[in-house]
């Protein structure tokens, strides 16, 4: 290895080359010679999951993750590393979790994931969901945040309502 990638109390070792072939963020941190990653070999990530990197390196370096082994929190944290590190086909599987997934408690996160990553195959289950599931999850408080803090989010599961959204039964 020629980086060290630290994440919370983990550290994992990795190859700047690999790293970069897949992600056009590590190669991006590479190529400048002056950037502190390159002259220190070292990568500090603070706003990443160490579980959820974990799986981002197996899937760069293997082409592969344990998704279908855990939890739909972790895949949200996986969603959200895929798309900082813009690894698009890893983004797939995450949103594909996560949508086989939602149920009424998180339903709403769900939606603000998908906003907030540009998620939409995601976007259009989690609006499916929600329109079809609304008077509960109306009682999340997830939809509380929403309602409160997301209002483009709001307004667009309203035109949905309005127009019909597509059913879909309760998980």
């Amino acid at each position: 290895s020629d980086v060290i990638i630290n994440c919370g109390e983990k550290s994992f070792p990795c190859h700047k080359v690999i790293l970069a072939a897949r992600s056009d963020v590590f190669a991006a941190m590479f190529k400048h010679k002056n950037m502190a990653e390159n002259m220190g070999n070292k990568v500090e990530i603070t706003d990443v999951d160490p579980e959820a990197l974990e799986q981002l390196l197996l899937f760069i370096y293997a082409d592969k993750t344990s998704l279908g082994d855990i939890d739909v929190n972790l895949a949200s944290s996986l969603l959200t590393a895929a798309d900082k590190y813009n690894i698009q086909p890893l983004k797939k599987i995450c949103e594909q979790a996560i949508s086989e997934n939602i149920q009424v408690a998180n339903a709403a996160e769900a939606l603000m994931l998908a906003y907030l990553h540009g998620a939409k195959n995601l976007k259009t289950v989690a609006v499916d969901f929600v329109t079809s599931n609304m008077a509960v999850v109306m009682e999340t408080p997830g939809w509380k945040v929403i309602t409160e803090s997301h209002p483009k989010i709001m307004n667009e599961v309203l035109v949905a309502i309005v127009h019909g959204g597509k059913k879909m039964k309760k998980k």
